[in-house]
């Protein structure tokens, strides 16, 4: 299974402001300064939370690559449960770091996608690699 791979920019007052915060104290902060993304049910999105900018989206990552680039960082959320509640969208404060990291990788991906070019190898699903390398380099720098 693969996830769209995102980066935002968050100021850093706002992380201050949220950092320390329980899921109560979240939506509260959510319904004071921005009542129109919390819902009936008191739900609202985890890219609503503060004044967050998208940065780049890298596309769809196959592997645990996303993990290299976020072990360059540090979790936005100091209570671990509250990091927990948002596993699913691996909120990450990164620097400059996360990028040169994440700019090897996909480096990484079009060496490899070149290298399969020279060879008619098919992978386990009996695709030609360089038909799946070439779908993937191509979804991920369209973005």
């Amino acid at each position: 299974m693969s996830y769209r791979f995102y980066f935002y920019e968050i100021s850093k007052s706002e992380i201050d402001k949220i950092k320390d915060m329980t899921k109560k104290e979240l939506l509260a902060y959510m319904k004071e300064t921005k009542p129109e993304k919390v819902d009936e049910s008191n739900y609202f999105s985890f890219s609503d939370i503060g004044d967050q900018k998208l940065i780049y989206e890298f596309g769809k990552i196959y592997d645990e690559s996303y993990k290299q680039i976020y072990s360059t960082g540090k979790p936005l959320f100091n209570k671990p449960d509250m990091q927990k509640e948002f596993e699913y969208y691996d909120p990450y404060v990164c620097g400059k770091e996360a990028v040169i990291k994440a700019i090897e990788i996909y480096k990484g991906y079009i060496i490899d996608y070149y290298r399969s070019l020279l060879n008619d190898e098919e992978d386990k699903d009996g695709i030609p690699k360089q038909r799946r390398q070439e779908s993937h380099i191509h979804s991920t720098l369209k973005h």
